[in-house]
């Protein structure tokens, strides 16, 4: 029998129908929309789930709008189903009772997936910008000021703040901040397709992983926020730094369910803990916020890699401060060294009391506290005078 798809690059898929079943390894054809599918035993329906697992790994799925079943010509040309497929982000679980499935899924985790799925549509609405002659201006293509990518944009901000407001999330911060991605679609930075590209990568990552954003409990209105903490990694030796910005940090308002640090008592792990259980829970059950201590000391830590490991995989919140005697030049491994950090043996006071003070309003937005003024730098100054007092005991 004439094979259609002889010579061509198949691969295997599978279909998961309407009622669950899994259909596994389905030789096809695939090409943009459609899937050329030569086994017509099994049956392909509407609304059916294709599964594609690429190369690289990555996991592809689609929904069948129409199964193309074609029987054939007589003429050598077999039965087969040209299927018709739209891309989607993921395929919904499917529960006994529909009724009960639409009752829990939260409308906010659809908008977000709907949104996605419509990212071809709206990228289809760029404009080739050519400059009239004269103008010093490169051709670019442009989409800011189409109205469809405009709305589409707003609902894309509202369902990232409201992830954000939920989540504290750093990845989705990053992208909605004053100065992040989703605000540069203005005609003013040149070419648009390649901030849409980054912004299209992101977008699929987060939907990719709404179980993250949207727990069952979430989709039935019942989402909890992690707690805030302050977690300071640093390495033991340095104790008599870390001790100090410890006590300052306490002094504006942190405690021993708002702050942890390993070396310090009242905030290190309670007696009869593990001490990698303890720590994992805090990862886990906390929305951190970590303070590197970086130092030679650091670096030769393997404790302290590891969290700082832990922290650039979970994507945590943090703050670099380099003790005396460690330069900028020196970091190295998941801490951005482009990322503006604090010096204590900085030369220049005013800038250290400039950074500390950032540190400190970015501390006290995050817990919720406020600090009087004239107790804030009196405790700054002391702190201060304590690190300076302890690089002369060391030098």
């Amino acid at each position: 029998m004439f094979k259609m798809m002889s010579g061509f690059p198949r691969e295997k898929i599978d279909i998961i129908k309407q009622n669950g079943k899994k259909l596994c390894q389905i030789d096809a054809l695939i090409g943009d929309s459609t899937a050329l599918i030569e086994d017509t035993t099994i049956v392909i329906e509407e609304n059916d789930y294709i599964v594609r697992i690429l190369p690289n790994g990555l996991v592809e799925n689609y929904i069948v709008t129409d199964n193309g079943y074609c029987g054939g010509n007589g003429h050598g040309i077999p039965p087969h189903y040209q299927v018709k497929m739209k891309k989607i982000v993921k395929i919904p679980t499917k529960h006994k009772n529909d009724l009960e499935d639409r009752s829990i899924i939260n409308p906010m985790k659809e908008k977000l997936i709907h949104l996605v799925d419509d990212i071809p549509r709206i990228e289809a609405r760029f404009k080739h910008f050519t400059p009239s002659k004269g103008l010093i201006i490169p051709e670019c293509d442009l989409i800011y000021n189409d109205p469809d990518f405009i709305s589409w944009l707003e609902n894309i901000k509202y369902v990232l703040q409201d992830i954000y407001d939920k989540s504290n999330d750093k990845y989705v911060w990053d992208i909605i901040n004053p100065t992040g991605i989703i605000h540069k679609f203005n005609g003013k930075s040149g070419d648009e397709r390649e901030l849409f590209n980054k912004l299209k990568s992101s977008l699929n990552i987060i939907a990719q992983n709404t179980d993250r954003y949207y727990s069952e409990s979430s989709s039935k209105g019942d989402f909890t926020m992690k707690k805030p903490m302050l977690f300071i990694s640093h390495a033991s030796a340095d104790i008599k730094y870390v001790q100090p910005l410890v006590e300052l940090l306490a002094d504006i308002g942190l405690n021993n369910e708002t702050m942890f640090c390993s070396s310090v008592p009242d905030y290190h792990i309670p007696m009869d803990n593990d001490i990698y259980d303890y720590l994992k829970s805090l990862f886990d059950n906390y929305d951190l916020h970590v303070v590197f201590m970086l130092s030679d000391n650091y670096y030769k830590s393997a404790a302290c890699l590891n969290e700082m490991g832990a922290s650039w995989v979970l994507r945590k919140r943090y703050s670099t401060v380099l003790l005396p005697k460690f330069d900028f030049s020196a970091i190295k491994g998941a801490v951005n060294p482009t990322q503006i950090s604090l010096k204590l043996d900085n030369d220049n006071i005013d800038e250290l009391k400039v950074r500390l003070g950032e540190l400190k309003d970015i501390i006290s937005n995050e817990f919720g506290i406020s600090v009087p003024s004239n107790r804030w730098e009196k405790k700054r100054d002391t702190f201060i005078s304590t690190i300076n007092s302890l690089m002369t005991e060391g030098d």
